[in-house]
């Protein structure tokens, strides 16, 4: 499956090495491929069910021609004679490589739908964190700059990176409340980053990013409301947006989407619950 990516490598194993944990019924996670890599020796594949009932079985050695195990298929393997080597590679799509090889978080679900808008060209994240959005997009084409506040998250970016050789990503450690951009941009981003800026500071950024943006371009925006029926928590964000505030700003720019939903942040209140909030989400284009 040539659209799956290498994101992981286990060490090899011999016949007395091989995990028992393998050897007993398991199955890979949701969006994780396996593909077990023979040297020497054979090994017998079962696939089961649920209850551990065999379904099929295979004898596979370095020879054999062995299919990717599938997301969640249940199955073992169990070793055949003693000059046994092998070990196992973990493959997942594209767009879940970083997050599986470097431990980010999932890239942010509007990030799929901008990209239905615009395929390509000069992209600018402001808020990037570690670069969950950033990456994915330079996977698209994208030339990407990424900038974010924590150097921590800066220098994790910069180290993957390094490590994939990566040319079309430039990295830098600036804030979002005085930032200096250079440049001009097809697509400027910021996904859950306003809610944690200087209220006083909001205005000059937006304005910023319109200035930046050529004609034709975009600006994706996902940030908290604060409202009456689901008022800003204080004590851990520090902005949202009033009800429809953020469209004033983009008057005069076609309006690709734009809602005030009901979302969930990740922190969860005294009962255990996520803590519900509005959220705007707007993807305009600059004409």
């Amino acid at each position: 499956m040539a659209e799956l990516m290498c994101y992981k490598t286990l060490p090899e194993w011999d016949h007395e090495s091989l995990p028992k944990a393998f050897q007993k019924r398991h199955n890979t996670k949701a969006g994780v491929w396996a593909k077990l890599i023979i040297f020497s020796g054979s090994l017998r594949y079962y696939s089961l069910d649920g209850e551990d009932n065999i379904l099929d079985e295979f004898l596979f050695d370095s020879n054999s021609d062995i299919p990717y195990i599938e997301p969640q298929a249940w199955h073992k393997i169990e070793p055949r004679g003693e000059d046994l080597r092998c070990q196992i590679q973990f493959y997942c799509k594209p767009v879940d490589y970083y997050h599986k090889k470097y431990g980010l978080t999932p890239v942010h679900s509007e990030m799929f739908e901008v990209i239905n808008y615009i395929q390509s060209g000069d992209a600018l994240d402001i808020g990037c964190g570690r670069g969950r959005n950033a990456l994915f997009l330079q996977q698209q084409g994208f030339n990407v700059t990424a900038f974010d506040r924590n150097a921590d998250s800066i220098q994790k970016l910069q180290s993957i990176i390094d490590e994939e050789k990566l040319n079309n990503i430039h990295a830098v450690t600036d804030n979002a409340n005085d930032a200096h951009i250079e440049g001009m941009f097809d697509l400027i981003f910021s996904t859950v980053v306003f809610m944690f800026l200087n209220e006083q500071h909001v205005a000059g950024i937006l304005n910023t990013m319109r200035e930046k943006t050529r004609m034709g371009g975009y600006n994706l925006i996902v940030s908290a409301l604060d409202c009456d029926e689901y008022p800003l928590p204080k004590d851990f964000l520090s902005f949202g947006f009033q009800p429809n505030e953020l469209k004033h700003y983009y008057q005069g720019w076609r309006l690709k989407k734009y809602n005030e939903d009901i979302g969930h942040l990740h922190r969860r209140d005294s009962a255990g619950n996520r803590i519900a909030l509005r959220f705007v989400t707007m993807i305009a284009q600059k004409r």
